[in-house]
């Protein structure tokens, strides 16, 4: 009986808790840049989440590294990188964090892309999968519309 009453509970509140995740991962759209304004490599973002597509660009300074609309539902994307050079781009969503996972040649890269309590400060967890190597977290601050264009 008790099992029975989860999983009537669990059923009854599942559209409530998805809300909650989706509301959750539409904080996450915006134009974003590092909190630390000496941040050795100044890396902007510009996120717009949709429901089954996200569309990402990622600048360094002045040059866009790559400008990409992909699944969000964990499917391959190719691209170029800013070097020419092909790049196969992977993103979903663990939660209310969006993941995302980049291959370019034998090189992979994983980042987390998460928000803070602060709804204008979004958490990024870059962490060097091959070859392995020491994970960094940058935050980062939403810019403003006025001044993203």
């Amino acid at each position: 009986m008790k099992i029975g009453m989860a999983v009537c509970l669990m059923i009854c509140f599942s559209p409530f808790l998805s809300a909650d995740r989706a509301s959750d991962r539409a904080k996450l759209s915006g134009t974003w840049t590092p909190e630390d304004a000496n941040q050795k490599e100044v890396e902007t973002f510009v996120i717009e989440n949709g429901p089954e597509k996200i569309h990402m660009a990622r600048k360094h300074g002045d040059g866009k590294v790559f400008d990409i609309d992909c699944s969000s539902l964990a499917k391959e994307c190719q691209l170029k990188d800013e070097d020419g050079k092909d790049a196969k781009i992977t993103m979903y969503f663990n939660g209310n964090k969006l993941v995302q996972l980049e291959t370019k040649g034998t090189k992979v890269v994983k980042r987390r892309f998460g928000m803070t309590k602060d709804d204008n400060v979004m958490k990024l967890e870059v962490i060097p999968i091959v070859p392995n190597g020491k994970p960094e977290t940058i935050l980062y601050k939403r810019v403003q519309a006025a001044l993203a264009q």
